[in-house]
């Protein structure tokens, strides 16, 4: 039964790979629309004061640098966000990009490291 309802459960999804979306995705979406709060999202140059227009608090270009490294997912999000036609141009950097075994791989070192459960 599970089987022939599984072309229903990713009809219309075009790769059924990425159907996760990362909390970047949100962020960005966010930062598109002038809506992030510049006071968790400071803006370099930036004054603090709220005058003005969102679109002018609105950055055009971003760096994104994820420590610990970035997904593919979140890789996905950001070349969303370049070919939408806001005018936001993203660029995302880390110091790797993981796929699912370096993910994991890392989380059971940090278990390791701590002492707390099992491995993955």
């Amino acid at each position: 039964k599970s089987l022939k309802m599984a072309p229903r459960a990713v009809k219309g999804v075009s790769n059924v790979y990425t159907q996760h979306k990362p909390v970047l995705a949100e962020t960005l979406d966010l930062l598109s629309k002038g809506r992030l709060k510049e006071s968790d999202f400071p803006l370099v140059g930036s004054s603090s004061s709220t005058q003005g227009a969102a679109n002018a608090r609105t950055p055009k270009e971003v760096i994104i640098f994820m420590v610990g490294g970035a997904t593919f997912e979140e890789a996905m999000s950001v070349n969303s966000i370049n070919n939408s036609g806001t005018g936001l141009k993203v660029v995302l950097g880390g110091t790797c990009v993981h796929n699912s075994t370096s993910f994991t791989t890392e989380v059971n070192d940090l278990r390791n490291r701590s002492g707390t459960g099992a491995a993955f």
